[in-house]
């Protein structure tokens, strides 16, 4: 089971908190991963690898900061910096129980920014191992 969504769409305003949704869907073999909400979940228990890449809006001198969720949980941060065209990733690897959600979601801090360019910025997933 893997998924790979992009953003198709430029964001012009995010809210604080804000889910990123990764609009366009690259492969979503399980059909674990929903292009309307921007949400993975799990569809069986077990160890998965996620991979997030998010680039800046040019000309805004503003930062891109995000986080990767799990549950309603912070795993990692990322964050693009004030340069337009900047970008973040990250890789993570974590246990899932079977229903379990996973999604990247916009934070707003002092200076940042709300806006993101179409085309650019990514949000993966794959099944490592399977529990028993």
């Amino acid at each position: 089971m893997t998924f790979t969504a992009k953003l198709q769409k430029a964001y012009t305003s995010l809210n604080d908190r804000e889910t990123i949704i990764f609009d366009t869907i690259v492969t979503n073999s399980g059909q674990g991963y929903d292009e309307n909400t921007g949400i993975f979940f799990c569809p069986v228990s077990g160890f998965y690898q996620f991979a997030a890449t998010l680039v800046s809006e040019s000309g805004t001198d503003k930062n891109l900061d995000a986080e990767l969720m799990h549950n309603g949980h912070q795993i990692v941060r990322l964050h693009a910096t004030v340069y337009g065209f900047d970008g973040g990733s990250q890789v993570v690897n974590i246990h899932c129980r079977q229903g379990e959600r996973v999604w990247i979601r916009h934070t707003m801090g002092v200076g940042d920014s709300a806006k993101m360019p179409a085309g650019f910025s990514t949000f993966s997933g794959a099944l490592l191992s399977i529990d028993h």
